[in-house]
C-alpha cells in the first residue's frame, strides 16, 4: 500500500477504499475501515464515510442500523456531518424496500425541509409504495408538497410523479379518485 512508500492516506484515499466496500463487502468490513480510519490514521470520517456505511447496511438488509447510523447524523453526534441528498436516498430507499412506508415519509420530508430532496427514482418508489400501501393521500401530498418547494425544478420526469400519485397535470386529483377514497381502512390487527 502507499504506507510502504511513507506516504500516509487521507481521509479521500479512506473514503475511497470504504465506497468500495460498501457496494462489494460486507457491513463489517466497512466499520472496520472506519475504525482504521478513525483509531489508527487519527482521521475523522466524513459524511462520505458514513453515506457509505449506510449503503452496505441497506444493501444487507440492515434497515434498523441504517436508520440508527441517519439518526446519529440527524441529532448532530458527529461535529460537522449533516445529512445531504445522498443520505436521504439512501435512508428512503432502505425504508421502502421494507415496506416502512411511513417512516419512508418521515425521513423524506426530514429532507425537504432542509432543501435535501431524494432522487427522482426513491421519490416515485415512496410515491408508488405509499399508493399500492393504500396511502394515497399521502402519496398525493409527497407530489403536491414538491411541486409547491420546488416549483422551478418540478418538470420533466418529475412531472410524471403527479400521474403516479392520482393527480392530473393541474395538480388535482383526478376524477374517479375522492379525496381519501383510495385510503385503506386501518384494521384492528394492523392497528395493534
Amino acid at each position: 500500500m502507499v504506507q510502504d512508500h511513507g506516504i500516509a492516506p487521507d481521509t479521500a484515499a479512506y473514503n475511497a477504499r470504504i465506497t468500495y466496500k460498501s457496494a462489494n463487502g460486507t457491513v463489517e468490513e466497512v466499520k472496520e475501515l472506519i475504525r482504521v480510519m478513525r483509531e489508527e490514521a487519527g482521521l475523522r470520517p466524513d459524511l462520505v464515510s458514513y453515506n457509505a456505511l449506510m449503503r452496505a447496511m441497506a444493501r444487507h438488509n440492515k434497515v434498523d442500523e441504517t436508520v440508527e447510523v441517519y439518526r446519529s447524523l440527524e441529532a448532530g453526534e458527529e461535529a460537522d456531518v449533516a445529512p445531504d441528498c445522498a443520505t436521504y436516498t439512501c435512508v428512503v430507499g432502505a425504508l421502502c424496500g421494507a415496506g416502512r412506508w411511513s417512516e419512508a415519509e418521515d425521513v423524506f420530508y426530514a429532507g425537504v425541509k432542509r432543501r435535501k430532496v431524494t432522487d427522482l427514482g426513491t421519490v416515485r418508489v415512496l410515491v408508488r409504495g405509499l399508493k399500492d400501501a393504500g396511502k394515497g393521500r399521502a402519496a398525493r401530498r409527497v407530489v403536491v408538497g414538491l411541486r409547491k418547494k420546488f416549483p422551478e425544478q418540478f418538470d420533466g420526469p418529475w412531472r410524471e410523479l403527479e400521474e403516479a400519485a392520482g393527480l392530473n397535470s393541474s395538480g388535482k386529483e383526478e376524477d374517479d379518485v375522492e379525496d381519501g377514497a383510495d385510503e385503506k381502512p386501518v384494521t384492528r390487527a394492523a392497528a395493534a
